[in-house]
């Protein structure tokens, strides 16, 4: 069974990290990423924080950077 990811980062410092860990999810059958490219720097923490709840809701696991 397919797994779904979600790679949370700060865009500032993370977002290279996440595109290697992406690459390597692309070679794989077994992963789903959910992750995103957007950068939320500039929205509130509330805007922030339902945008993440919704990508969250339908993974199975997380990881943070």
């Amino acid at each position: 069974m397919a797994r779904r990811v979600f790679v949370s980062f700060r865009y500032s410092d993370g977002h290279l990290y996440k595109e290697r860990l992406e690459r390597l999810f692309d070679s794989s059958t077994e992963i789903i990423n959910r992750s995103e490219d957007v950068n939320c720097s500039g929205k509130s923490d509330y805007t922030i924080q339902n945008y993440l709840y919704s990508k969250l809701r339908y993974t199975s696991v997380t990881i943070v950077l």
